[in-house]
């Protein structure tokens, strides 16, 4: 199995390989490139295909994949008195819905609070 990072745009996705030795190594390495809808794949290296009208394009076969989470970015959140609003400066992966990072790929903690 090997770790990629999948740049997804308006048109094409291209797909890179990443250099880690686990899952959440993975994800370390490749946040500071990654946008919001990219996605990181464990898998296989014949999960990456080609488009067929443009083979110089890649994207992932997600059915062939181990792990496979976009990142996402922003969330409902709530301040200490229950007051939702939305914090658009945390990021988190969907196969971690819960863990929230900031814009360095560390643990998220500045949440609103009600002053």
């Amino acid at each position: 199995m090997a770790y990629y990072w999948m740049s997804v745009g308006e048109c094409v996705c291209q797909v890179y390989r990443i250099d880690a030795d686990n899952w959440d190594d993975a994800k370390k390495v490749a946040f500071p490139d990654m946008r919001d809808g990219d996605v990181l794949a464990e898998c296989p290296p014949e999960a990456v295909k080609q488009y067929n009208d443009y083979p110089e394009y890649r994207y992932i076969d997600e059915n062939l994949c181990t792990e496979y989470a976009e990142l996402r970015k922003g969330t409902w959140a709530n301040t200490p008195s229950g007051r939702e609003y939305w914090e658009e400066r945390a990021w988190y992966f969907t196969d971690r819905p819960e863990t929230f990072l900031n814009d360095k790929g560390e643990e998220f903690t500045d949440w609103a609070t009600d002053s």
